[in-house]
Formats: C-alpha cells, sequence, structure tokens
C-alpha cells in the first residue's frame, strides 16, 4: 500500500509540474548512485541502482521521489522536497546549492528491518554536461555502524535533465 501511495503521489505531483511554463523549470530522471563510506565501506554496497524523479526550479520550492537499492542492498524509497539556488559558475560548471527534507524508507542498521525516517540532506548539484548532472551530498542520518554512532557516508547521485 506504502508503494501505491508513493507512485501515486510522485504522478499527481509529476502531472501538476510538468504543465509548468516557468522559464527556469529543472526536471530531471534521478539515475543511479554511487558512495563512500567513511567506516565500514567492506559491508556496504558502493553502486545503488536507482530510478526517480525530481522537480527543482532554480529559487523556488521542488519535490522528488525515487525507488533504489541502500548500502545494504536493501529495496528503498523516498519523497520530499527540495529548495534550490539560483546556478552559479564554480570551477568553469554550473552549480546550485539544495536544501532537501526527505521522507525516507530504509535499512539504517545492518541486519535490522526497513524504517521510515525524516532526512535533511544539503546538495551540490553539478551540471556536467547539457544533459547529465550529479548530486553530491551527505548526511550522518543516512548510515549507521550501532545504534548512536554514525558511519558517515558521501553519495553522488546522477541525474538526466528531461528538459
Amino acid at each position: 500500500m506504502k508503494t501505491l501511495s508513493i507512485v501515486v503521489l510522485s504522478f499527481i505531483l509529476l502531472t501538476i509540474s510538468s504543465v509548468s511554463l516557468a522559464a527556469d523549470l529543472e526536471r530531471f530522471v534521478s539515475l543511479p548512485s554511487l558512495s563512500y563510506h567513511f567506516e565500514n565501506f567492506n559491508d556496504r554496497k558502493a553502486f545503488h541502482p536507482a530510478i526517480g524523479y525530481e522537480y527543482s526550479p532554480d529559487h523556488a520550492v521542488g519535490w522528488q521521489a525515487a525507488f533504489f537499492q541502500d548500502s545494504f542492498g536493501q529495496d528503498a524509497r523516498y519523497i520530499g522536497i527540495n529548495y534550490s539556488s539560483k546556478g552559479f559558475a564554480l570551477f568553469g560548471f554550473r552549480t546550485r546549492v539544495m536544501g532537501v527534507l526527505n521522507v525516507m524508507e530504509k535499512q539504517y542498521l545492518k541486519g535490522k528491518d526497513l524504517e521510515t525516517r525524516i532526512i535533511p540532506m544539503p546538495i551540490l548539484e553539478v551540471k556536467a554536461s547539457n544533459k547529465l548532472s550529479i548530486n553530491v551530498t551527505g548526511t550522518p542520518q543516512l548510515d549507521y555502524s550501532d545504534k548512536h554512532h554514525t558511519n558517515g557516508v558521501i553519495l553522488f547521485q546522477f541525474k538526466m535533465a528531461m528538459n
């Protein structure tokens, strides 16, 4: 039922955002991610198959939703809102800073059940080409080595522009 609810909500939001005529519209298909874990990297996967959608207009509120495999190989999902800065040049690449608040269902501890948590995430979006961008992010709330000690992880999420 949760999956159906997320799919229906994603479809509704996709429809609403697709009819927008904003000049600064940014729509993406989110693709697989790579992760680097600072500790316990031998117990975690570095490649995360994923598919999702992101609507993130410049200087406005947007949203995102995706299905992916977490570091333990469990099927996971998130849906949330984002706010993006205006694009700026950084080392010759168009870059944006984003603040994201996701409701994420995934496995946070090895060998434990899936949990749903609200996860805030800062993101640096780097446009690698006309169609490909990379989100660089990390947050202590994504992965734990025990109940209270964060494992530390940086994610590199690939996404393709739909514009």
